[in-house]
């Protein structure tokens, strides 16, 4: 496994779907994992309980902001590379290999 994706999510069920629908639409190269952290969010519970495959969810017990939310999702991350969402991003089904390539280039 190369990386990890934190995702944080904060509210509007909506947009957390479209980040999940983003997110499980990636390539599967480079190898990845997925981690989401609901920041005590409203509406999301039915959401989340429909996730399947191999993704960490991490639940918050009430409302910690980004940073507590991001560190309690970044605890669970054991690849070398971390890549860390904020505000139910959609990332581009090929975003990941260009963005971990670009921290392997010395330059």
């Amino acid at each position: 496994m190369r990386a990890t994706i934190v995702a944080v999510l904060d509210g509007a069920p909506e947009q957390a779907l479209r980040c999940l629908s983003a997110l499980a639409e990636l390539q599967p190269e480079p190898e990845h994992e997925v981690v989401i952290v609901d920041d005590a969010s409203v509406g999301l519970e039915s959401l989340l309980a429909r996730v399947e495959g191999d993704v960490e969810i991490v639940r918050l017990p009430h409302r910690s902001g980004f940073a507590a939310a991001a560190l309690a999702g970044l605890d669970k991350v054991s690849t070398p590379e971390a890549v860390l969402l904020r505000g139910a991003l959609e990332p581009a089904r090929g975003a990941l290999g260009p963005l971990l390539a670009a921290l392997e280039d010395p330059a």
